[in-house]
């Protein structure tokens, strides 16, 4: 009972921290890297002029500002001061911020503590980084060795460590000076942003109309800059992950599901095991509410060293997985690195209210048909199965009514996240109050279809119905373990198989040559790549951030010829855009011609996920911050998009240079003349290698790139297949105490099946048989429920967690696993009951009935 409870608790308890722990974490960096700041100026797509922060400082005389440069880099530790050729450790992936020293200490906590204005003065010599301790330790590094920075030949110092323990927000950061981050990040003459203190001193203090007329002021003064809110930017940034923990509170509150199957079969095992016991109680003279008490505090005892057990097996739990929620957010958003578990009050709360709550709730129905029945039916198991039987249709009834309710909920409210999650809670109860009447009809058929050739006749299958209050709710718990791993199988085949073909439309072009974020491709490697031999298609693209008057988003402004026009799909699209009067889908135009035939026109194309989170469609006006100013787009078009983070907004190049003083390319796709011949295409990739050698670019094949995001990919759901397999653990466990509760209510049964000349083999034989049957029944029953939990989670869930839909598909092979997984699960649950019974004494176990 106590492993029953503590898992319950344990898997619902370490997702909660796992995914407050990262939550924290974030939280805790964009307080180190925003402080104070109430407000930033931004500029166009090359960042902030840093001329500009003099005028700030000087002429307007604000200083309530301080310069930031920021990015993301690579650094690899050298084990030997300066030495080249040390031993390196791996590389991390950090947040290279670049400040002020002197403008800091209003704004953000100085990086060192200890010794402040020593790590300061030195902070500001060129190369010089101070790196969080717990960081510094991973990479082997300590104050005065160096770094190397990956795809450059720069090295940085480490001057300083920053203690944790005072500002844990900062293992993910790399500080260094303005000069040494411009340098680094190729932003030379730039700023990333000036952060301010809004109202400016002398103003009303926290007056909204204060801080709009210094708005105007310093946008009036710094002409093609623009001052937003730092909350409303980090909020944006803090959006992009909120539907990763969205779908790991999807997958909690399955598992609280299946905790709570399983903590009600535990809770009701310990009852059964004495109802002997209680009846003899009963006819001693004890009363019904003395023992009704007794029950439930007996329980509540169990159930807080249950909780307690749990709590602790959670914590150990969720800091495993605590890795692999870091490592997705990675890979999809940003680099965060997130070292300490941390859970709040409510979730410690949350755990104790499932384990005692559930555990007390669970012990209501046994505590109550135990004190109030009538001793010799107390004693009597049949009266029991004999009521559970009579009520099965009316349960079947309020199982419908439950279902309907359900789906009236998905009808009512069929984009509503929290809707989703009560339809998929109703129809799962719904379900599992159907299961015993199905149980019935199921054995009857099975009974009517199956030969009684053999010495054990139709009794694996007759027993099941005729011990209904138990293998009923073992069978439903199995089930709804099973039907939860299913769906979420299945909602992970329809992405992969939506992500995949998105990938083949998307990725035309055979080789790509990207620059680091937010650097360029050099312009001699371009013209060494636009003027090769067999070139059949080219691919131009600058990817950057600008801001719009919804969020800040990415926008890919776009120049392609030949094969290597991208073949977006389209969700929907302004008719007026349409270069073909040709309607059929093999022959629409791409979204890419599209764009470049409204090359005069101010308009362009957005990903699906933006428009939903954005309500945005077709024909709306969407405002971009360009060079020049605000310039409203309308939207001809929304295309799919699986790339996670901001939304993707895509225009022609040259609306992109009508609007933005920027003439750099981040990315180039080239296609070649398919020759068949390995050695023409060896000469090719070694010319391609030749050409990008020393620039820092990387250079993919189209293969290569569609490889590692279904690698991505996989490991996104890495940590949704852990908790398939925890939720699984839990059936299991589940399984063997309602299989352990039929053997202790049917050792006489069993007994006389002994006496009667059956061996303890065939009794095995028998009990193994009668499991498998569970788990065939309950893998069955669990088909129908996954498919809808799938249908739910893709239709409803994800689109409004993620804004992204996709293809509803059902692979068989989700389907076999399933019932195979189920199968096995009940077999293995059987082992245990079916071996200790076997050695059952018929004349002991007669004698103590």
């Amino acid at each position: 009972m106590l492993v029953g409870m503590a898992l319950g608790v344990a898997v619902v308890f370490a997702v909660d921290i796992a995914n407050e722990s990262a939550k924290r974490a974030f939280s805790l960096s964009l307080d180190t890297v925003t402080g104070r700041t109430t407000h930033q100026i931004v500029a166009g797509v090359n960042g902030v002029d840093e001329t500009l922060y003099t005028k700030l400082r000087t002429e307007l005389g604000i200083r309530n500002s301080a310069p930031v440069v920021q990015g993301e880099i690579t650094l690899r530790g050298v084990a030997a001061s300066g030495n080249q050729s040390g031993s390196k450790t791996d590389s991390e992936s950090l947040q290279l911020l670049g400040v002020d020293i002197f403008a800091e200490p209003m704004f953000r906590d100085q990086a060192n503590r200890t010794n402040t204005n020593l790590a300061s003065l030195r902070l500001l010599r060129q190369g010089a980084v101070i790196l969080a301790d717990t960081t510094a330790n991973r990479l082997g590094v300590d104050a005065g060795d160096y770094l190397s920075i990956a795809g450059s030949d720069r090295q940085l110092e480490l001057i300083s460590l920053v203690d944790t323990q005072l500002q844990p927000g900062f293992e993910a950061i790399a500080m260094v000076d303005i000069s040494t981050a411009q340098d680094a990040l190729g932003l030379q003459g730039r700023l990333s942003r000036i952060d301010l203190i809004l109202p400016l001193p002398g103003s009303d203090s926290d007056s909204s109309q204060s801080i709009e007329r210094d708005i105007q002021i310093i946008e009036k003064a710094l002409p093609g800059v623009r001052v937003s809110e730092a909350a409303r930017r980090n909020d944006s940034l803090t959006q992009m992950t909120e539907a990763f923990h969205t779908n790991l509170l999807a997958m909690s509150l399955l598992a609280l599901l299946v905790g709570a199957f399983l903590i009600y079969n535990t809770v009701t095992l310990s009852v059964i095991q004495r109802r002997q016991t209680f009846g003899q109680l009963r006819a001693l003279g004890i009363q019904r509410q003395e023992l009704f008490r007794s029950i439930l505090a007996e329980t509540l005892v169990f159930a807080f060293i249950g909780t307690l057990a749990g709590i602790v097996v959670g914590y150990f739990l969720g800091s495993a997985l605590l890795t692999l929620v870091t490592r997705t957010i990675n890979d999809l958003y940003f680099t965060l690195d997130v070292r300490q578990v941390e859970f709040s009050a409510f979730t410690l709360i949350k755990a104790c209210l499932i384990g005692l709550g559930v555990s007390l709730l669970s012990a209501l129905p046994p505590a109550f048909e135990a004190s109030n029945s009538p001793p010799g039916v107390v004693l009597q198991r049949t009266s029991v199965e004999r009521r559970v039987s009579a009520l099965a249709p009316v349960i079947f009834l309020a199982g419908v009514f439950l279902l309907l309710i359900g789906l009236v909920i998905l009808w009512l409210s069929s984009v509503s996240l929290w809707a989703g999650f009560l339809a998929i809670f109703f129809i799962v109860a719904g379900y599992s109050l159907m299961i015993p009447k199905l149980l019935i009809v199921i054995t009857e058929f099975a009974s009517r279809r199956s030969g009684s050739g053999s010495t054990l006749g139709n009794y694996p299958i007759r027993s099941m119905t005729a011990s209904l209050s138990r293998t009923s709710v073992a069978i439903a718990a199995l089930a709804v373990s099973v039907s939860a791993t299913a769906g979420v199988g299945i909602m992970i085949g329809s992405f992969r198989v939506s992500v995949e073909q998105w990938l083949v439309s998307t990725l035309e072009s055979d080789v790509y040559i990207s620059a680091k974020s937010g650097e360029s491709i050099p312009e001699p490697v371009l013209e060494k790549l636009t003027s090769l031999d067999n070139l059949t298609g080219l691919r131009q693209s600058r990817m950057t951030e600008v801001e719009s008057d919804t969020a800040q988003v990415r926008l890919m402004a776009v120049y392609s010829t030949g094969r290597s026009t991208a073949r977006y799909q389209f969700k929907e699209h302004s008719n007026q855009t349409a270069l073909s009067n040709n309607r059929s889908k093999k022959d629409r135009p791409s979204a890419l011609q599209r764009v470049q035939s409204l090359e005069n026109a101010d308009r362009l194309i957005i990903s699906e996920p933006f428009a939903n989170k954005s309500n945005l469609s077709v024909d709306d006006t969407l405002t971009l911050f360009t060079d020049a100013g605000p310039i409203p787009f309308v939207i001809a078009g929304v295309f799919t998009n699986y790339t996670s983070g901001k939304g993707l907004v895509v225009v022609s190049m040259n609306t992109y240079h009508r609007h933005w003083n920027d003439r750099s390319i981040s990315s180039v796709g080239l296609s070649f003349v398919d020759t068949g011949e390995s050695a023409e295409v060896e000469a090719i990739k070694s010319e391609l290698r030749s050409i990008v050698a020393g620039e820092g670019l990387s250079l993919r094949s189209n293969i290569q790139i569609r490889d590692r995001s279904l690698q991505i990919f996989d490991r996104t759901f890495s940590i949704t297949h852990v908790l398939r397999l925890l939720t699984i653990g839990v059936a299991f466990v589940g399984s063997l105490s309602a299989l352990m509760a039929l053997s202790l209510e049917r050792r006489a049964e069993y007994a006389v099946l002994r006496a009667l000349g059956i061996t303890p083999a065939e009794l095995r034989k028998l009990l193994i048989i009668q499991t498998g049957l569970m788990g065939l029944i309950a893998g069955v029953l669990a088909l129908p429920l996954g498919i809808a939990m799938s249908q739910i989670l893709v239709s409803v869930i994800n689109v409004r967690s993620f804004g992204w839909t996709m293809d509803f598909v059902i692979p068989p092979k989700v389907l076999l696993e399933s019932l195979v997984l189920a199968i096995i699960a009940a077999l293995l649950a059987g082992i245990y009951p079916a071996q200790k019974l076997s050695g059952l004494s018929p004349a002991e176990a007669l004698r103590h009935q």
